[in-house]
């Protein structure tokens, strides 16, 4: 039987992250799993000036994400980590027993996707467990 104990929703905090939350939390709730909430901040080289106060603004939206009536009966866990994305979240999968990551893609495609890359194909390809990927709001199961 597949047992979800400990779920991993990395944000940006981006319209198609918040897409992507409902099916963490559902995911949470079913399973009776602790969710993590992932928020990495990707600072340019040397903006140690910038550093504090993107990490109270992101303290401030990792705790407003989720309105309380949906935290009802599930641990949240918010994590914020500085560096680079896909590589942040593969170790914190990694370290925190993650058994699924609900992950958000912005679904570049061709000169944007070569340019940019993508967090989540890196994410997928690294990841030390499943990654559920959500992509293309409108469409699937979620609901605000």
């Amino acid at each position: 039987m597949i047992e979800f104990n400990a779920i991993l929703h990395p944000t940006d905090f981006s319209e198609i992250s918040k897409y992507a939350l409902p099916y963490a939390i559902e995911f949470a709730k079913k399973y009776n799993a602790r969710l993590d909430i992932l928020h990495v901040l990707e600072l340019p080289y040397g903006a140690i000036s910038l550093a504090d106060e993107a990490m109270r603004s992101a303290q401030e939206s990792l705790r407003a994400l989720i309105p309380q009536k949906q935290r009802e009966g599930i641990e949240i866990v918010p994590i914020i980590k500085r560096g680079k994305a896909s590589e942040e979240i593969v170790k914190v999968a990694t370290d925190r027993g993650t058994d699924l990551i609900v992950l958000a893609t912005h679904g570049h495609s061709g000169l944007e996707h070569a340019l940019l890359g993508s967090t989540a194909e890196r994410v997928v390809r690294k990841a030390p467990c499943p990654v559920l990927t959500i992509r293309n709001p409108g469409r699937g199961i979620a609901r605000s």
